[in-house]
């Protein structure tokens, strides 16, 4: 449409790629592939482009002065005349899109047209030349500004279509489409767009038929045009989106409500939530999804069923996949692998037959029987299948399909079914294919770490040992992990559990070479665990480019340190005075804490750490060992280490005694004094015991903003 093919000028960007990977899980599976025509016109012009400027540096786009120095360099006057007259059309295509906020003026308006129509006498002028083809287009572009229609028909039918074949000409037809559409040829506009994969242009054009109405009425007048495809994807893509959606807001709901299931590979009961889910959607509790829309979901099933069975389409294999992923979204699963089987067996071209391919290893992990070895056989041959596909053919939409099946296809049913072995194993399958190594690690480790120790003892047993199970064999041929890798993160969860003395086995066999790869390394050798986080911040400029730059790198495996230490400690202790232990007691507290998620060596024992850490603090965790032993000394005959205990525990107190709010009614802050907070009712015990005992005021406390401000509140 217009506003894509004004986009679609000279001016070119390279095919970018993220620095770094991250997987969402809603990826859309009924995508037949079919490449943008956008990508197409672009990759063509660069190409063009660079060969016409030869750029001594490296060439990401190509401006108007860069595209004229080549041609004064050339001394190539028909070139230069042609990219003066295509400036002026891009400066007025560059008002038109600013058109969306400030309206134009009549002389703006008044001035478009007579530069428009300057281009047009320029154009006129040069219908012959090796320019020619790109004059026609640009004659083009300047009548469909202009509105001239009738006149684009005219230019297509009587020169545009004797053109050379190549993007210019393509990019004449689409103007060509354009026209057809504005003098009311929808069906012929819609023919060409669906040729050219112009997806924004064809769902644009026919916006006011992607409803089931709008499908229906189409398919009575036109059973065979080629908008049918595009309106199916944006109808089911519509119906996946809505559940899912809904689905995460459920997700949310029992995260919130309930205790997090440890250990899980998705991040949740799953069951129970699944539950819940289909419970839900189908109406018999309340159902968030409108029910009118339901029903049109089921009437589409339905439809897009009776279509298929008529075999009166050329595509039966299309509409037969959109009622079986439907089906699978509303939960209808026997009818979804039923429906799925019957369009394998359809008339389709080979996009739609690889996309429904895709769609049945996804609908087949619906069934009971996933744990049983004839379906590990199917699934096994069809991920084989479509990793082929993603090596030969390099496309997203292939990766983003194979992630869904084993993310929310393979792992959650599994899971469902209490089989968490297995579960994790395919979990940890999902990131291989075409991203960086570090990249695919980093994703792999967020699947891994948040496992039991012994779990993911399992875990790494079953990539070396995967036994007869075609699954598992398919598992352990694509992911390889790094000895480094395993021992860290193995080491690294026996610290989380507080198991010292299982870690250190581990921890020694990682490369400071490995852990000085790490993103976190630049942290963790600026921290110090021995220095309590409530003495203040160790500060750090992290964010300074040029203190990155210096080549300061751990020397020392951090975290083997840290156990020697607390194994030291324990081992002191138990033959130490009753001073002695109190004071080793609250070196544990400071090193446990740090070492913990909220504080500043939290890469001891996690590879990330997070500014909203969620209260309350469980017992077993490294925070809840330190706040155990701080509770402790507050009976300490040492003054000066219980007025350590006591402030520490102000600063790990989970809720604030003073917080500001912004009032919008008087624009000022307002100060709330909260005295019910744990942490006012801490600093009160701290100022009680340092009024008795002033010999204890240690110099941390006396510089302390937080104790000075709670004691001015109370003058």
């Amino acid at each position: 449409m217009k506003t894509f093919i004004i986009g679609l000028l000279a001016f070119n960007v390279l095919q970018a790629y993220s620095c770094a990977w991250t997987a969402p899980e809603r990826w859309h599976m009924y995508n037949f592939g079919s490449p943008v025509f956008s990508n197409y016109f672009q990759g063509e012009n660069y190409k063009y482009w660079k060969e016409y400027c030869k750029p001594k540096k490296l060439f990401y786009w190509a401006s108007i002065s860069t595209m004229k120095e080549a041609a004064n360099a050339k001394k190539d006057a028909p070139m230069l005349s042609y990219l003066n007259a295509l400036e002026q059309y891009m400066n007025v295509a560059d008002e038109l899109s600013r058109d969306n906020w400030d309206y134009p003026t009549a002389e703006q308006l008044a001035k478009r047209k007579q530069t428009l129509g300057n281009i047009l006498s320029a154009c006129r002028q040069h219908n012959s030349g090796r320019l020619a083809d790109r004059w026609l287009l640009l004659e083009m572009r300047a009548n469909m500004m202009l509105g001239n229609y009738s006149e684009n028909v005219s230019l297509w039918r009587t020169r545009g279509e004797k053109t050379s074949a190549g993007y210019v000409k393509e990019m004449m037809r689409n103007v060509y489409a354009n026209a057809l559409l504005n003098t009311g040829n929808k069906v012929g506009a819609w023919n060409i767009y669906a040729e050219q994969n112009d997806n924004q242009s064809l769902l644009w054009s026919a916006r006011k038929y992607t409803n089931l109405a709008g499908i229906k009425e189409l398919y009575s007048r036109y059973p065979d045009a080629p908008v049918h495809k595009f309106l199916l994807e944006k109808y089911v893509n519509s119906v996946q989106d809505v559940v899912d959606m809904y689905y995460d807001r459920l997700h949310r709901k029992i995260q919130n409500a309930e205790e997090m299931t440890y250990g899980s590979v998705i991040g949740t009961n799953w069951e129970e939530a699944y539950t819940y889910y289909w419970h839900e959607i189908s109406g018999k509790a309340y159902a968030p999804i409108d029910k009118d829309y339901m029903k049109e979901i089921n009437e589409f099933i339905a439809f897009s069923d009776s279509v298929a069975n008529l075999k009166a389409t050329v595509n039966p294999c299309m509409w037969e996949t959109a009622s079986a992923l439907c089906s699978y979204f509303l939960g209808n699963y026997a009818q979804a692998r039923e429906r799925v089987g019957n369009a394998m067996a359809m008339k389709g071209d080979s996009d739609t037959k690889d996309m429904a391919r895709r769609i049945r290893m996804l609908i087949a992990t619906s069934s009971d029987d996933i744990a049983s070895s004839e379906f590990k056989s199917f699934i096994t041959k069809e991920l084989i299948w479509l990793d082929g596909e993603i090596d030969k053919k390099g496309e997203n939409y292939l990766a983003n399909a194979r992630d869904r099946i084993l993310n929310l296809g393979l792992a959650r049913n599994y899971e469902g079914q209490h089989n968490m072995d297995m579960a994790r194993l395919v979990a940890l399958c999902r990131g291989y294919v075409g991203a960086h190594k570090e990249y695919v690690l980093n994703s792999m480790m967020l699947n891994i770490y948040p496992n039991k120790s012994a779990d993911i003892v399992k875990l790494f047993h079953a990539l070396n040992n995967p036994g007869n199970d075609p699954l598992a064999q398919y598992v352990a041929s694509k992911v390889v992990l790094p000895d480094d890798f395993k021992n860290d993160i193995l080491g690294t969860k026996y610290i989380q559990e507080g198991k010292w003395e299982e870690a250190l086995p581990y921890l020694k066999r990682v490369s400071m070479q490995y852990l000085n790869s790490q993103a976190i390394a630049f942290y963790a050798a600026r921290r110090n665990y021995k220095i309590p986080a409530w003495n203040g911040f160790q500060t750090v400029n992290d964010n300074n480019y040029e203190e990155m730059q210096k080549p300061i790198f751990l020397q020392r495996n951090v975290k083997v340190d840290f156990c020697n230490d607390m194994i030291m400690l324990a081992n002191e202790a138990k033959s130490a005075s009753q001073n002695r232990k109190d004071r080793i007691a609250l070196e544990e507290a400071v090193a446990l804490y740090q070492a913990s998620r909220f504080g500043q060596c939290w890469y001891i024992a996690q590879y990330g750490f997070s500014h909203y850490e969620k209260h309350p603090v469980a017992a077993d965790e490294l925070a809840g060992k330190a706040i155990a032993r701080l509770h402790q000394l507050e009976k300490s005959a040492d003054p000066k280490v219980r007025a350590s205990a006591l402030f520490a525990l102000v600063y790990a107190a989970p809720d604030k005694w003073r917080t500001e709010e912004w009032d919008w009614g008087s624009n000022k802050t307002n100060i709330l004094i909260h005295r019910t907070s744990a942490q006012y009712a801490a600093i009160n015990k701290l100022n009680n015991f340092l009024t008795a005992q002033p010999s204890a005021h240690l110099p941390e406390i006396s510089r302390c903003d937080v104790i000075k401000q709670w004691r001015a509140s109370r003058k």
